[in-house]
């Protein structure tokens, strides 16, 4: 993990959230981001996993749920990142 990645890519880091983010990198927790912010992951992923996109748009939520459908904290589980700041992909 670090600025080497693939911004948008996924992946499980086992150290948890509970020490805080790595730089680059968010858990993915659906949160809502800033286009004017993140345009190179907007570009990427558009409004796939929600916001209005104009001003905001939201990253996947892979945290794992209870019974009830309700997400649950990381902690010290391992958890799914997304890298924001990295390599912008190109494609041929």
């Amino acid at each position: 993990m670090g600025t080497e990645s693939y911004i948008g890519s996924i992946c499980l880091f086992a150290g948890g959230t509970t020490r805080g983010t790595i730089q680059g990198w968010l858990p993915c927790e659906g949160q809502s981001l800033t286009i004017a912010q993140h345009e190179a992951l907007y570009s990427i992923i558009g409004t796939k996993f929600g916001g209005d996109g104009t001003h905001t748009f939201k990253i996947p939520d892979l945290r794992m749920k209870d019974s009830s459908g309700a997400p649950q904290p990381w902690g010290d589980h391992p958890a799914s990142m997304i890298c924001v700041d990295g390599i912008y992909p190109s494609w041929d």
